[in-house]
């Protein structure tokens, strides 16, 4: 009689349950139940969303629709950028409330029911989104007073306390783990030089973007990038429209679809400072543009001076300095050019970095480990892939792996992790993909590997275990009217938490993959009002989108319950 009353007690609360979590609102604190999948692996959260539809909502919207509505898909699509005038934009515009101009009232027919489950309605527009990667920003340098930009961004919206980086610490790994929320071993871009040995081909990150040989008939190797898609291929396939500056990948077809317009990556590092500030200025000026005339949806910018200072002169040089101003005076202008077109409220900003900086010594000899100290010689390996903190080794036999871990293991400064031993640490996610070498050598703090070649020159470096040293934690801070003002969130982020803010934002989560992100890490920086349409029309991420996952969420509740039930 007591089982049959716990069952029917049970019973009763599943239904209110599943009547509650219906009529939650999606940033209500049950939004954590957006999460289908939610593990502890390692020590560490790794959240996947489970998004009905998936990635190939996409390409089931195209094939059923044939009319042009539907814009994503478009191979082989580069288009110009947007012409801009050549206005000098002052710090004064940056605050005139005057230039806040009427709200676009409406898009084309076309983009209205594109396929992500927007509220129809012709007086909205699209949330626009810019992303802005700032290469070695560390997430401490938002506390000089004398970034006017930067403190002006926070202080028009959100940032999280600091970003742990995906390792290694490098940009290529991080690049490319923030365009699509998963972890390197997922996406396959494990260090800035890969040695893929499938193909037998190296990749190298210095120089000029996929310099590797054999390429195809464009001199590109699209295998590099194809293990992940990237959001800029979420949101065409969405029928929106992106546009990319030096962002590596962008070059490539993935998916069979391509970016609208992609600017490849070139160093401009050498470049005159007075010419580099003039060139971004004409690129965000060109990306407010395409915004304003919804020629793009999403703008994304990757930014080099920071790093390439940092690591040519030290954080403490005058240059360094220099550099940091330069990129400040870049934000004003950028905040400045929304407010002179009128797109404070429909256009959002994120501004990122891949990794931090920290102090190097390179004059101290015992900071450098010598490789041929421990190693017969390089020919003994397949082309080393990495430098300075982490190096990859792959051995050309079996005897020469066994002899290079008996001789490296227990070397003052570095760890020695291998992949057949199975002793490489789950929480760096890095051991499962085949470009991971069966060596790799990780060096402590202010400690660089030397690969056989004689020691360079760098007075900052990066690259190492990001989980152990704060010097590698970089930044997420975003304004626009999807974010909270002046707000810093209680919560940390990891590199793998940027795909879904970025999907949220564009609207996209159907046309979104499965990833390793956490909406626990970045929900609270999110505006109370994120998730609906305003009065005058201007559109913010619906709650309609996330309205399958709450529901899958419901399911899963009261299957589980039901269960439990059977059993009692």
């Amino acid at each position: 009689m007591h089982l049959l009353l716990l069952k029917s007690s049970l019973c009763v609360s599943v239904i209110l349950i599943t009547i509650d979590l219906t009529q939650a609102h999606p940033t209500s604190p049950q939004s954590e139940s957006l999460h289908l999948r939610e593990k502890e692996e390692g020590g560490r959260v790794r959240n996947n969303i489970n998004i009905e539809g998936g990635k190939n909502a996409g390409q089931r919207m195209k094939r059923h629709i044939s009319d042009g509505s539907i814009r994503g898909g478009n191979v082989g699509a580069s288009l110009p950028p947007t012409s801009s005038s050549n206005e000098i934009l002052s710090k004064g515009a940056l605050t005139s409330e005057k230039e806040r101009i009427e709200k676009v009232a409406s898009k084309k027919d076309d983009a209205v029911n594109n396929g992500s489950n927007r509220v129809a309605n012709k007086k909205k527009i699209q949330q626009k989104l810019l992303v802005m990667m700032i290469d070695a920003f560390r997430y401490d340098y938002f506390l000089r007073s004398e970034l006017v930009g930067f403190r002006t961004l926070l202080s028009r919206g959100s940032r999280s306390r600091f970003v742990e980086p995906a390792f290694p610490s490098k940009t290529y790994p991080n690049m490319f783990t923030q365009v699509t929320g998963v972890y390197t071993e997922n996406h396959g871009v494990v260090d800035n030089n890969i040695y893929d040995p499938d193909h037998h081909m190296i990749f190298y990150a210095s120089g000029h973007s996929n310099t590797t040989i054999p390429v195809d008939e464009e001199g590109i190797n699209p295998f590099w990038w194809n293990q992940s898609e990237p959001i800029w291929i979420s949101a065409e396939q969405a029928g929106l429209r992106g546009g990319v500056y030096y962002w590596e990948g962008c070059q490539v077809e993935i998916s069979k679809t391509n970016v609208t317009f992609c600017q490849p990556y070139k160093s401009l590092m050498g470049m005159p400072e007075g010419e580099y500030e003039a060139l971004y200025d004409s690129i965000i000026r060109d990306t407010i543009l395409n915004f304003k005339n919804n020629s793009w949806d999403l703008g994304m910018i990757y930014y080099e001076l920071v790093d390439a200072y940092g690591h040519s002169y030290g954080l403490k040089s005058p240059e360094f300095q220099r550099a940091l101003m330069i990129t400040d005076n870049i934000i004003l202008k950028l905040l400045a050019q929304i407010d002179l077109n009128g797109l404070r409220d429909s256009v959002n900003v994120i501004l990122v970095s891949d990794h931090g900086m920290d102090f190097w010594y390179e004059n101290t000899t015992e900071n450098w480990i010598l490789l041929d100290k421990y190693l017969c010689c390089r020919d003994n390996y397949d082309p080393f892939t990495g430098s300075g903190p982490v190096v990859q080794l792959h051995p050309k036999s079996r005897e020469i792996y066994q002899e290079t871990v008996k001789n490296l293991t227990g070397v003052p400064g570095i760890k020695v992790y291998t992949k057949e031993d199975e002793n490489f640490p789950e929480r760096l996610h890095m051991a499962k993909n085949n470009r991971t070498a069966p060596i790799i050598i990780v060096a402590d703090r202010n400690r660089c590997i030397n690969d056989f070649s004689s020691p360079f020159i760098l007075r900052g470096q990066h690259g190492y275990d990001p989980q152990h040293y704060k010097e590698m934690r970089a930044i997420f801070a975003a304004t626009g009217p999807f974010f909270k003002k002046s707000f810093v969130s209680k919560s940390s982020m990891i590199m793998v938490d940027h795909y879904n803010v970025f999907c949220a934002v564009l609207d996209i989560n159907h046309f979104c993959h499965p990833n390793n992100g956490s909406w626990t890490r970045v929900m609270d920086m999110f505006a109370d009002d994120a998730f609906n349409v305003d009065a005058q029309g201007i559109t913010k991420p619906s709650a309609s989108s996330y309205a399958t996952i709450l529901q899958g969420s419901t399911i899963l509740l009261t299957l589980t319950t039901v269960v439990f039930i059977d059993y009692l």
